[in-house]
């Protein structure tokens, strides 16, 4: 009994739970007398339902822990390929991830070695590597190692010297300045505070100002006569009116679109040089057309004798070849030129009679 006890005293102290500790059951000494014995029986009798209210305490919470731990936040591993137009996201994710993890980095060593070992790629791959390396090699020489390895502040400010655009500060700022909207209003919310926060613009008067004056002309008509302690006030109220007007004009557009009469779809009219027939015989019923087909009818007019390519109404029948001429100037052969006084002389002859 006292072992059983012992074990769940030990679980209570190693994970900390809060389970209150139950004494040990104490032994009967050698030679005791028989009652002294019977009541060291009843008094195990009575410990060992204690005991089972204490074991099943003790698991409880044991299972209550597990499931704590089960439902913990996972977060993916982080990746930075060495790109300027990453730094700065990688940067705000590695802070909110040692928030979430407190436990996986005991100090700002362990979390530099870790954010080392979260960069790949061709850009960040060799200062990684020249770093991974020195810090090894100090290691190995017992010697103490620079201040980039054990704050992580002085890290950072190295990592942003490196990877971070220098006018990255300044392109915020004249793009804040220059930023209109010309889509949602909430999409217009997001790009502002993206760039207010890189140019670090905090001063709540300017960006007021600043908003109000770049918004949409019929949201601004709106909050004209509205004062906003916030910006984030001004921003809530500039997405509701934003959102209210895109509604009011999709209904406007339906209503307008329900009083418009129905498009009428216009005839064709025929052409004046066509033949009523010459249009609809392309439209005749299957039964007429397979009984003109039996009889050997023509298509167009329904008439014997000729098909739709010869048919009299049909305007398109192709022309037939004009046969060339031979030419006059060529010159004669021997016997075309024998041939030719032969008809010279017959001419004369008739001439002759003629004459008499």
């Amino acid at each position: 009994m006292n072992n059983v006890i012992t074990g769940l005293d030990n679980i209570i102290t190693f994970f900390g739970f809060t389970t209150p500790v139950i004494l040990l059951i104490a032994l009967v000494p050698a030679g005791a007398l028989p009652l002294a014995i019977l009541a060291h029986y009843q008094t195990v009798l009575a410990a060992r339902t204690q005991v089972i209210l204490f074991q099943g305490l003790v698991l409880a919470e044991a299972r209550d822990a597990t499931r704590i731990q089960r439902q913990s936040i996972k977060v993916q591993r982080l990746t930075f390929d060495g790109k300027p137009e990453h730094a700065r996201g990688f940067l705000a994710v590695l802070s909110a991830y040692r928030h979430l993890q407190p436990g996986d980095f005991p100090n700002n060593e362990t979390f530099i070695t870790w954010t080392l070992a979260c960069m790949d790629g061709p850009q960040v791959n060799p200062w990684k590597n020249a770093l991974l390396n020195r810090r090894t090699t100090l290691t190995a020489q017992n010697l103490p190692l620079p201040a980039m390895f054990q704050n992580f502040a002085v890290f950072q400010t190295e990592f942003e010297g490196k990877y971070m655009d220098p006018n990255e500060i300044k392109n915020a700022g004249r793009a804040l300045m220059a930023l209109r909207q010309y889509k949602s209003a909430r999409e217009f919310v997001q790009e502002f505070d993206r760039l207010a926060e890189i140019a670090g613009q905090t001063g709540q008067a300017f960006l007021i100002d600043q908003f109000r004056r770049n918004l949409k002309h019929e949201v601004q008509e709106k909050l004209l006569r509205q004062v906003f302690a916030t910006l984030l006030l001004l921003q809530s109220a500039a997405i509701e009116w934003d959102d209210t007007i895109f509604e009011f004009k999709r209904q406007q557009r339906t209503k307008d679109q329900s009083r418009r009469p129905p498009v009428m779809q216009k005839q064709r009219q025929p052409v004046r040089d066509e033949v009523p027939m010459d249009l609809d015989f392309t439209k005749l019923a299957p039964e007429e057309l397979e009984r003109r087909k039996r009889n050997r009818l023509c298509f167009r007019c329904g008439e014997s004798g000729h098909q739709g390519r010869n048919c009299p109404t049909n305007k398109k029948q192709p022309k037939k070849p004009t046969p060339k001429l031979a030419a006059i100037d060529r010159p004669l052969s021997p016997v075309s030129e024998e041939a030719t006084a032969y008809e010279e002389q017959d001419n004369q002859t008739l001439r002759g009679f003629q004459d008499d």
